[in-house]
C-alpha cells in the first residue's frame, strides 16, 4: 500500500533517485505500480504462461527498469515506461505467435448483437459476466482494453507499449470492445431488425466502424456530428451504439486488485536478490 508521504513523491523523482543509486526509491516505485504491472501481464501473455512465468515477467520488468532509469526520459507517470517494459519481456521470455483468423468487422458485430432487436435502454452488465467476458478473449484482445479502458493511455502512449501504429491500434481497440460484447451477449435473444439505411448521409455499415472512434472522442466534429444524426434516426445502430458503450463502461468498472500479498514477498525477496548480485559485481551499486 502507498503510504500518504510516499504519495507525494512524483514517478520522476523517483526514477531519478534510482537512476542515482538510490535503492529505497526502487522499492518505491515497485510498490506504487506492482499491482497494475502484474494485472497487464496477466492480460497481455498467453493463458498456457504459468503463475511462475507471469511471476518471471514481472520481476524481469522491475530489474528492466532499474538498468533503464538513466535512460528514462522525463513523464509524469512511470506506467507507460513500465508497460513497455512489460511487452519486451514478454516477446523476450514467452514468444507468442498472433497469426490467427481475423473476422471481418460485420463477423465480430453480428457476434455482439448487431442486427438484433430489443428495448431502445441502455443495457447493464453486471461485473461477473463482464469479467469472464474479459478473461475468456485472445492476448491481444485484453491487452489493448487493459491499457485503453483500464488504464486509460492514450493511443500514442498505447502505440508505444504495443510497437503498433496509431491506425492500427485504433483498429485492435475497436476490435477487441465487439469481441468483449460478443462475449458478453452470446445467446442474447433477439430477431433481426430493420434492413440497414442511409441516415444522415451515412450508412449504418460507415456508423459500424466509427463507433470506438466516436466513443473516445477522436472523430472530427463534422463527422460526429453526423454520426449522431445517424444514431438519433436509425434504432438499430443506437441501440448497438448503447451496448458497445455499457460494455467498455463496464470494463472500466471491474475491481483493481492489490498484488497477492505472497507474489509481493517473492518479487520483494527476487528483486532484493537481484540488488544484491549487482552489489558484488560493483558495491557502489548496493
Amino acid at each position: 500500500m502507498v503510504d500518504t508521504e510516499d504519495s507525494r513523491v512524483t514517478d520522476e523523482t523517483l526514477i531519478g533517485r534510482i537512476a542515482a543509486g538510490d535503492p529505497s526509491a526502487f522499492d518505491r516505485l515497485v510498490r506504487r505500480h506492482q499491482a497494475a504491472v502484474y494485472r497487464f501481464v496477466r492480460a497481455a501473455v498467453s493463458p498456457d504462461v504459468t503463475d511462475a512465468g507471469a511471476e518471471e515477467i514481472l520481476r524481469e520488468t522491475f530489474l528492466a527498469a532499474r538498468r533503464a532509469a538513466p535512460r528514462h526520459r522525463d513523464e509524469p507517470s512511470a506506467r507507460p515506461w513500465l508497460l513497455a517494459l512489460v511487452r519486451q519481456a514478454i516477446d523476450r521470455l514467452f514468444p507468442q505467435a498472433h497469426e490467427r483468423e481475423v473476422p471481418s468487422l460485420r463477423e465480430l458485430a453480428a457476434e455482439a448483437g448487431w442486427g438484433r432487436a430489443g428495448g431502445d435502454g441502455a443495457p447493464e452488465y453486471g461485473a461477473r459476466e463482464v469479467e469472464a467476458a474479459f478473461t475468456a478473449l485472445p492476448p491481444e484482445d485484453r491487452e489493448i482494453l487493459t491499457l485503453c479502458d483500464r488504464e486509460y493511455f492514450t493511443v500514442d502512449e498505447t502505440a508505444r507499449v504495443t510497437g503498433l501504429s496509431d491506425s492500427a491500434v485504433c483498429t485492435r481497440l475497436h476490435r477487441a470492445r465487439l469481441r468483449l460484447l460478443g462475449g458478453i451477449a452470446a445467446g442474447s435473444p433477439g430477431e433481426a431488425v430493420e434492413a440497414e439505411k442511409v441516415v444522415a448521409g451515412l450508412h449504418c455499415g460507415e456508423v459500424l466502424a466509427d463507433l470506438t472512434e466516436n466513443l473516445d472522442g477522436r472523430l472530427s466534429r463534422d463527422r460526429a456530428e453526423r454520426l449522431d444524426e445517424h444514431l438519433a434516426g436509425c434504432a438499430g445502430c443506437r441501440r448497438f451504439d448503447g451496448a458497445v458503450i455499457a460494455a467498455v463502461r463496464a470494463v472500466r468498472q471491474l475491481a483493481d486488485e492489490p498484488l497477492d500479498a505472497e507474489i509481493e514477498e517473492r518479487l520483494a525477496a527476487s528483486l532484493r536478490g537481484g540488488r544484491a548480485n549487482r552489489a558484488n559485481e560493483d558495491p557502489a551499486l548496493a
